[in-house]
């Protein structure tokens, strides 16, 4: 998992390496578990995407972080986007700062517990996954709804053209889709922005009434492709709480943004790199959305 750090430090890196032996190494994974009651209070969910494809086993840096602030008495839902670049202290790494996204290779109780430690919350839920177990999950659900604010084709499936307004995509298309951000204006800010809608696209298909009263069995076909902390009571309290109240969900979004400057890696300090610094400004802001949403 650490060749990972390496190869974004240094793009030539594959060029002068090969592998000329492998070892796997499991890891125990701490449980993090929360007081909240999901069939009446508001929740919050941290989604992890990591750059990998194969078994979710794998540790690899979290390029996906996005915080989903649920309140299902107000039907509201923030999603707050938290760029790969931030700059922050690492809680796993005696607070030593890097990358976000850097945070995951260490697991995603490292990155819960960095983003818990910046944003002074509590997160009570969440969902890891790569590429192969996203497309999964989409395919098992069937195509989906998704807003896209530009026209493009993108970088890993040029034959798809995304347009201006809403897409049905599938699987493969949402991916290429989520991934993007070289073509579009803002990079990596619009591309969080664009995960945020297949999200919203994806919950929209699942509270469907075509969809809903098929959620146990969705949740079996894709429980292999989502690494989370959620039980099988939390989510059913989750989905019987749409199902009694009909929620008609409503959501914003939002994305952290900062200021690129270049600093000393961590994993090499000779060696400068790409940062994001957090505004100030725009935390707050953020922080004023998450009461505002969460309190009833």
């Amino acid at each position: 998992s650490m060749v990972s750090l390496f190869d974004e430090d240094y793009p030539d890196f594959w060029a002068k390496v090969r592998v000329i032996f492998e070892v796997e190494k499991e890891y125990e994974r701490d449980t993090t578990r929360t007081d909240t009651d999901f069939a009446k209070d508001p929740f919050v969910v941290y989604i992890s995407g990591i750059d990998t494809e194969g078994p979710l086993s794998y540790r690899s840096r979290s390029d996906v972080n996005i915080l989903m602030f649920v309140n299902p008495n107000k039907g509201e839902i923030l999603q707050v986007s938290l760029p790969r670049d931030l700059y922050l202290p690492i809680a796993c790494r005696n607070d030593q700062k890097d990358k976000l996204g850097h945070a995951g290779v260490y697991g995603v109780n490292c990155s819960i517990d960095t983003i818990e430690n910046f944003m002074n919350l509590e997160i009570d839920l969440f969902a890891r996954v790569n590429f192969t177990s996203f497309i999964s999950i989409i395919d098992v659900i069937g195509d989906i709804e998704v807003y896209s604010e530009y026209s493009f084709y993108p970088q890993e499936l040029p034959s798809f053209l995304v347009r201006y307004g809403m897409n049905t995509m599938n699987g493969e298309q949402a991916l290429a889709f989520s991934r993007e951000r070289k073509k579009l204006p803002g990079g990596d800010i619009t591309r969080g922005l664009n995960q945020q809608e297949v999200i919203k696209g994806i919950i929209r298909k699942l509270t469907s009434p075509s969809q809903i009263f098929r959620i146990e069995s969705i949740i079996n076909q894709t429980a292999k492709s989502v690494d989370t902390n959620a039980t099988s009571d939390d989510l059913l309290k989750v989905v019987n709480r749409q199902i009694t109240q009909n929620i008609n969900w409503n959501f914003t979004s939002k994305s952290m943004v900062g200021d690129g400057v270049m600093l000393p890696s961590a994993n090499d300090p000779e060696r400068l790199i790409y940062y994001m610094m957090p505004r100030q400004e725009v935390y707050n802001e953020i922080q004023a959305l998450i009461a505002k949403t969460m309190n009833d």
